[in-house]
């Protein structure tokens, strides 16, 4: 099954406090903790979990909180479109695997034909040592090792 969740992704910033503060009460936090949230996140997450093939649209900051959350998608197996200034769209998807095929890119291919102009590239991110081009449907996509990131 294939899914396309688009929805919102963020931390949830998380205080731990001897108590819940009352009306107008100041508690000082005794630490805090950063976890994966977001509706569309979490759905894209547990799908994925459950053997889905998934992929994610959703806003993600350039800062490092939208780093973590990118590699949370990552090691989930979901599939990220990332959306630059300007309305282009780039599409990553993450393999697990060593080998990589034409066919791999048959989602991204298909992504590309549907949003049109606004399709600026398209990576396929795999557990290989070299960057491979692949032709697919006269596109030019890359597959890259994961260790670039």
């Amino acid at each position: 099954m294939s899914l396309l969740v688009v929805g919102s992704l963020h931390l949830d910033v998380i205080v731990r406090s001897p108590h819940l503060p009352i009306l107008d009460e100041t508690v000082t936090g005794s630490a805090v903790d950063y976890v994966f949230g977001g509706k569309g996140g979490n759905q894209a997450v547990a799908a994925a979990r459950l053997g889905a093939k998934v992929s994610f649209v959703g806003c993600v900051g350039t800062d490092q909180f939208g780093e973590v959350l990118r590699k949370e998608l990552q090691k989930n197996e979901v599939d990220i479109i990332l959306e630059q200034s300007g309305g282009r769209l780039i599409a990553i998807e993450i393999k697990a695997s060593s080998a990589v095929s034409e066919r791999d890119f048959k989602g991204i291919a298909k992504f590309a034909d549907v949003v049109g102009p606004a399709f600026k590239f398209g990576f396929v991110f795999y557990n290989g040592s070299v960057v491979l081009p692949f032709q697919v449907g006269g596109r030019t996509f890359y597959a890259l090792p994961l260790s670039v990131l």
